[in-house]
């Protein structure tokens, strides 16, 4: 489904964070993007918080879980592009 969504930056500290809020018709969303050195290379730790309103509650348990595979992806390609970088 296609929604517009209005999305700020909140909160932003260069190299380690990133936190922003997304406003649409049928959810509400808070994003934390947290980044830390560590031994061999960065640690990314991602908050995820989100609530539906309206018809978006209705179908919130299929989005939800919409939600985590796009993590998961997002996430797998993120390490394999930072493993083929190396």
């Amino acid at each position: 489904m296609k929604e517009d969504v209005s999305a700020s930056v909140v909160r932003s500290e260069p190299q380690s964070l990133l936190e922003e809020t997304q406003e649409g018709k049928t959810f509400s969303r808070r994003v934390v993007y947290k980044l830390e050195s560590v031994y061999e290379g960065t640690k990314v730790n991602v908050e995820d918080e989100i609530s539906f309103t309206g018809l978006g509650k209705l179908a919130g348990p299929i989005a939800t879980r919409d939600v985590k595979n796009r993590w998961a992806r997002s996430l797998e390609n993120l390490r394999n592009a930072a493993k083929a970088s190396t």
